[in-house]
């Protein structure tokens, strides 16, 4: 069996790849949209990309799923059919490459078997994947993809549905769902790997842990969340996982209503082209509430001293994405104004994580004279 964790350093998400080396088949758990990383990864430990899974429906990033099984031929995706219809995959329903999932069913990729567990109460849809090499002669999982249930050190939080996407009094019954789902892991093995779907600095839960992997033995008797659940009852539980969460970013809401009615498939990635500074001048002489200049530089002191007039400081970094999501509309126009050319290609992959496709080009920095000593209105 082969398995990698993809990390995504900006979003502090993992991604999962499992392959079955005799077969040479694979499947990713939770990509994001720009998948050619993953394809690319699969090809070159000589594994193809056939079944693509993901364990809710995300907050934080546009999935890939879509893209893998409408873009690229071939691919099976599985998705999650609990929760009711009110949480299920809008893009997925009747589609002939999706097949939906509930708790207890179980694929293969190879000899490798893969059964979802229901899991909820960061979502009412959410899957985890237990993983069993049957190729190696085990009999029982050896791993858990925990998804945004189970963090190392904290559980998934419930109140998103609530604070991000607007759906008022869902926080308490998500608790509620939270504190039962861990009364079903506290009977997994406790060898089980645990594989998160994120690590420390991610906005889905308060505790995250920098650490990759855990154990389900582990977590039950180190990770507190956990320990408040099963030591102090519901009501204690769901008093502890509500209390002091995290503001979640602006665009989560956009993120779920997407990934919910289906990412738009790309043909490719965005290729901006680089703009002089009097096509710079003509783009931005248009008045327009859809377009955007979004200044990379890491120097906030700089860009406070001189900057395009109208700009968004947005640098390049862990919060890119963050702080482009939480201004730039949907369709909105994007010129990035960049330090070096080494830029764009991150900058383009962060945008597109969260839908935001249309990069009319971009712009070096120090080509451009048309910084103007910000006014007090800016400075705010």
């Amino acid at each position: 069996m082969f398995l990698k964790q993809i990390y995504d350093s900006n979003l502090a998400q993992y991604a999962y790849l499992i392959g079955c080396q005799k077969t040479g088949e694979a499947l990713i758990i939770d990509a994001e949209r720009d998948v050619d990383r993953y394809l690319s990864i699969a090809k070159e430990n000589d594994l193809a990309i056939t079944k693509a899974a993901e364990t809710h429906i995300h907050a934080d990033f546009l999935s890939g799923t879509r893209q893998l099984v409408e873009g690229c031929g071939g691919v099976q995706g599985f998705l999650s059919r609990e929760g009711g219809e009110d949480w299920q995959y809008e893009w997925a329903r009747s589609h002939d490459k999706v097949t939906l999932i509930g708790d207890g069913d179980s694929f293969s990729i190879g000899k490798v078997q893969i059964t979802a567990l229901h899991l909820p109460g960061h979502t009412p849809e959410h899957l985890c994947f237990l993983i069993e090499d049957q190729g190696g002669g085990a009999d029982e999982p050896m791993a858990l993809v925990s998804g945004d249930f189970m963090f190392v050190g904290d559980v998934g939080r419930p109140d998103l549905l609530e604070t991000a996407a607007g759906h008022i009094g869902s926080q308490d019954p998500g608790a509620r769902q939270l504190f039962q789902s861990i009364q079903k892991f506290s009977k997994l093995p406790g060898f089980l790997q645990v594989l998160p779907g994120h690590g420390a600095g991610s906005a889905c839960g308060k505790s995250l842990g920098s650490i990759p992997i855990s154990t389900a033995g582990y977590e039950l008797r180190f990770n507190s969340s956990v320990r408040t659940a099963l030591d102090d009852g519901e009501d204690a539980f769901v008093a502890h996982i509500l209390e002091g969460q995290p503001e979640p970013p602006m665009y989560f809401a956009r993120m779920k209503r997407i990934n919910r009615e289906g990412a738009t498939v790309l043909a490719d990635l965005p290729q901006p082209s680089r703009m002089q500074p009097e096509e710079v001048v003509d783009f931005h002489s248009v008045e327009s509430p859809l377009r955007f200049f979004i200044d990379t530089r890491a120097d906030r002191l700089a860009f406070m001293n001189s900057h395009l007039t109208g700009s968004i400081y947005a640098p390049f970094g862990k919060k890119f994405s963050e702080s482009v999501g939480s201004y730039v509309a949907d369709d909105g126009e994007i010129v990035l104004l960049v330090e070096n050319e080494e830029q764009v290609e991150p900058c383009v992959r962060q945008l597109v994580r969260i839908g935001l496709d249309h990069i009319s080009g971009y712009a070096v920095i120090k080509d451009c004279l048309l910084y103007t000593s910000p006014s007090p209105r800016d400075r705010g």
